[in-house]
């Protein structure tokens, strides 16, 4: 069942149980694991005014929610969350479809996703779900002016991108999948299965 839910604590909660079901997502450590109820709350409660959240459920477990918020012609998802053992009921896909029935219910033209193209690191199985989603890929300029000799320095070597703009594209594949297989035998779950587990599944 997909609708929207009230930010409450009693939604915080919820919320809690998907951030804290693994450690490890996409091949590495997730970030929001592990987190306080006060700090999920303070980082969930920001644009209230223009905000809506729809929640994803199995009866009345919260499996997967996205919070939206508008800026007149554009609808941007500021998070967007399943858990991974429901993952064959496809929460994720409800719930970005609902996103675009609110969309055309307030006449909102734009749907905005963040990131398209992550680059060389970036991960390939989000950038496939946003273009299975419909998303497309529109470039927006953007400029790098240095104001000082370490900026010029930083530009000069190509290093404003970080380092994986500078790294083959090969090399940072093999990195990452070396990445995935460390965390893989030398993580567990709570309740003591390998998070190899969830590896292969993505978010």
């Amino acid at each position: 069942m997909i609708k929207r839910v009230d930010f409450n604590d009693e939604f915080v909660a919820s919320v809690m149980n998907i951030l804290n079901e693994v450690p490890v997502r996409q091949g590495g450590p997730f970030r929001d694991y592990g987190k306080d109820f006060d700090t999920v709350k303070s980082e969930h409660a920001t644009y209230l005014d223009r905000s809506d959240f729809i929640g994803a459920y199995i009866g009345q477990e919260l499996i997967g929610y996205i919070k939206l918020v508008f800026a007149g012609r554009f609808m941007r998802t500021m998070q967007i969350l399943s858990m991974i053992k429901y993952r064959s009921k496809a929460p994720t896909n409800a719930l970005m479809a609902e996103a675009v029935k609110i969309c055309s219910e307030r006449r909102i033209p734009f749907l905005v996703y963040g990131k398209y193209n992550y680059g060389k690191a970036g991960s390939l199985t989000l950038r496939d779900f946003k273009t299975q989603n419909g998303f497309e890929h529109i470039l927006l300029p953007r400029y790098y002016v240095p104001l000082t000799f370490l900026g010029r320095l930083v530009l000069f070597c190509r290093l404003h991108h970080g380092f994986s703009g500078i790294l083959p594209k090969k090399m940072i594949r093999l990195l990452l999948a070396a990445r995935k297989m460390w965390y893989a035998r030398n993580l567990k779950e709570r309740n003591g299965k390998f998070i190899g587990e969830t590896l292969t599944r993505g978010t």
